[in-house]
């Protein structure tokens, strides 16, 4: 059974660790950086099998990663990278109070609006 987890200001435990419990992130904070070869070894900058470029390598080591404004990282009805897209340093500071939401949206029928079968 899955539980929704709470905010709680930090504690410490007996080894007197700072345990910092896990609660609700902002799009910032909840964005991962995608590989730079897709699941098929195409980069995502040059779109070259296999690449070793090193200026991609540098693209991508300097890049900076937000959760989709779109879809909200449920990666459905749009065409970010799997939940996330790439971003300027700015719009990445604007995403730090934005709050995500914990489930997908759905429709009347409780169904996912974007889902297409």
């Amino acid at each position: 059974m899955l539980v929704k987890p709470i905010s709680a200001p930090p504690v410490q435990d007996s080894a007197d660790r700072v345990l910092v419990p896990f609660g609700p992130l902002s799009a910032a904070q909840a964005a991962q950086k995608p590989m730079r070869l897709n699941n098929a070894s195409v980069c995502i900058y040059c779109m070259t099998r296999w690449c070793a470029s090193e200026q991609c390598v540098a693209m991508h080591r300097a890049s900076l990663w937000i959760v989709c404004e779109t879809c909200d990282g449920f990666d459905v009805g749009c065409h970010c990278m799997g939940g996330v897209v790439e971003a300027p340093q700015a719009l990445v500071a604007e995403q730090v109070f934005r709050q995500l939401p914990t489930t997908a949206p759905v429709n009347e029928d409780g169904e996912f609006p974007y889902y297409v079968s």
